[in-house]
């Protein structure tokens, strides 16, 4: 989570927010990326995997990066 002390933009380019990363040999796929906006009331707003937004100071940017595919290695 990443806290801004005053006002500025911020801008992210990230991937696999909307496809999961995918599983190996019947593995289960991993959980997308996601991030949030966290403002100084405490209200939230989702983001996508390509934005700019201004923030002001006291905001916060919540990234959760997505999972690594599982990987079964018991089917040889």
């Amino acid at each position: 989570c990443l806290t801004f002390l005053e006002p500025m933009t911020v801008s992210l380019l990230s991937s696999r927010r909307r496809e999961r990363p995918f599983g190996l040999n019947g593995a289960a796929d991993a959980l997308p990326g996601q991030q949030r906006r966290i403002r100084a009331d405490g209200s939230t707003e989702t983001l996508g995997g390509l934005f700019s937004v201004e923030v002001k100071a006291g905001e916060k940017i919540e990234i959760e990066t997505p999972g690594g595919g599982g990987l079964n290695c018991l089917d040889h």
